[in-house]
């Protein structure tokens, strides 16, 4: 995994210095067949890698990811999952199988159906996109891992990110503080980021 990740990384990247949003599909492919390269390499042993990107460019925002780490939009009382799920329970919703609330505890949840690291003869790399946001001054922005989504409620998330006293890299260490706190199973990676529009 932490190969994989850095193999992302690397090829986003450029797309993302540049804000080329039109080459994420094509970044996000070569991640995965140079993923899928290593997997071969390493006779066979899986690795793979979720994605979570978000576009910030002339005061507009877009979100992008593979797999199941999130992105989400907080301004004042909106609270908004930009991302979404590529795991077995958000299929379920989506087939109006399971209703939302019960995807959150789904068994379901932990088998993801996006991610770098799928053979091309295995699925086709969907990314999902999120509309188009037009900033304001203040508007606060989350990326994360499940690590923090998997022990975490909403809720709890959202007053964290409502907080306009407290820095990102406080709200981040409150949020982190949370999922330990819920046992810390998981890798947990957090970004904050909040706008400032001159």
């Amino acid at each position: 995994g932490e190969e994989a990740s850095l193999i992302a990384v690397k090829e986003l990247q450029p797309a993302m210095m540049n804000h080329m949003e039109e080459e994420s599909d094509r970044a996000i492919r070569e991640a995965n067949y140079k993923i899928c390269q290593l997997i071969r390499q390493n006779n066979g042993v899986r690795s793979g890698s979720t994605v979570a990107v978000l576009y910030l460019s002339q005061e507009r925002a877009r979100a992008c990811n593979v797999g199941d780490s999130r992105i989400y939009f907080c301004r004042e009382d909106k609270f908004i999952h930009l991302s979404k799920d590529h795991n077995q329970a958000q299929s379920l919703v989506d087939m109006g199988i399971i209703p939302l609330e019960d995807a959150r505890h789904s068994k379901e949840r932990h088998v993801l159906t996006q991610h770098l690291g799928i053979f091309p003869d295995e699925m086709e790399i969907c990314p999902h996109y999120s509309d188009e946001l037009r900033l304001q001054d203040g508007d606060v922005f989350l990326l994360c891992s499940d690590g923090l989504t998997e022990d975490v409620e909403d809720e709890v998330i959202q007053k964290a990110l409502s907080d306009k006293e407290k820095t990102p890299e406080h709200i981040r260490d409150e949020l982190v503080e949370h999922a330990m706190a819920a046992g810390g199973k998981d890798n947990i990676t957090i970004i904050v980021a909040r706008v400032h529009i001159k």
